[in-house]
Parts: C-alpha cells; structure tokens; sequence
C-alpha cells in the first residue's frame, strides 16, 4: 500500500510493503533533506528538550527495539528528501 499526499509545495509518501518475513512500513519526504549531523541531534534534542510535544523519535526508537530488536532508520540527502523505516518481523 501506498500513500501519496501533496500539499503546500512538498509530498509524503507512506507506504507498507509484505515480505515472506517482516513488514516494512516507511514514510518519506521531498523536503530540504537533513545531514548526517542532523539526524543524529534528533535523538539528542528529545533528550534534553524541555518542552514535550509527543511521543518522539527517541520513544518509538526505544519501543521498536524492545518488541522487535531493531530501531528506526532515518536516511537523508540534501535536496532530495528524508525516509524513516523500521521493519516489523512477522
């Protein structure tokens, strides 16, 4: 399955593919992109912020790890948009 949404100059794309063992489910954009620096303070930020908005990045990380041994995978390049992942084991 997947979801396009373009709204205000940008798209987002979710989408949820089935693999014989695990399912994948991402959400992408094709936004400005982050470097790798930017990425990693993401997890930093949550840390120490002192306003809390939501769950955040650093908690649903955390979570995927303890269900199902593995976090979150955020890829990124300038210009070109940011993917976060995480695959589910069936």
């Amino acid at each position: 399955m997947v979801y396009y949404n373009e709204k205000k100059g940008g798209t987002i794309c979710i989408q949820i593919k089935a693999f014989s063992d695990y399912i994948s489910i991402s959400v992408s954009d094709n936004g400005r992109g982050m470097l790798e620096q930017e990425i990693e303070q993401l997890y930093e930020i949550e840390e120490h912020s002192k306003e809390r908005a939501g769950i955040g990045l650093r908690n649903i990380d955390r979570r995927l790890i303890q269900l199902y041994g593995k976090g979150l995978t955020i890829k990124s390049k300038l210009e070109h948009g940011t993917t976060v992942s995480f695959h589910i084991p069936l």
